[in-house]
């Protein structure tokens, strides 16, 4: 919605340049009937960019975003240390310690 926003404000440009802050007397932008055929493509082109590309940073931060229930921290325990992780994990979500002290007693069962 905002880009069609910006591009019916870049289409009607030519009726509002007096009153714009960046209207400069001496350049000429063209009028709407001097535009070739390429600028909706354009446009539609870039619109249909950035859908593609808010979808695929929408997944990507999905499948970064944190865990925060205990079945989903379990999941995320893989690797050698899978006791040392099931430990953090009981200690957030079943003890209520603070990240901190959870974070000290992984750190330590670690080494």
């Amino acid at each position: 919605m905002v880009c069609t926003v910006l591009y019916l404000l870049c289409w009607d440009y030519h009726k509002f340049k007096n009153v714009s802050l960046f209207y400069d007397s001496g350049s000429d932008i063209p009028q709407k009937n001097e535009w070739t055929e390429k600028v909706p493509v354009k446009f539609f082109v870039g619109v249909i960019a950035v859908i593609v590309l808010t979808v695929l940073h929408a997944q990507i931060l999905y499948a970064i975003m944190p865990r925060n229930t205990f079945s989903d921290c379990i999941a995320q325990c893989d690797g050698e240390d899978v006791r040392t992780c099931k430990e953090f994990c009981e200690c957030i979500h079943k003890e209520g310690k603070s990240l901190k002290q959870c974070l000290e007693e992984f750190k330590e069962n670690l080494d």
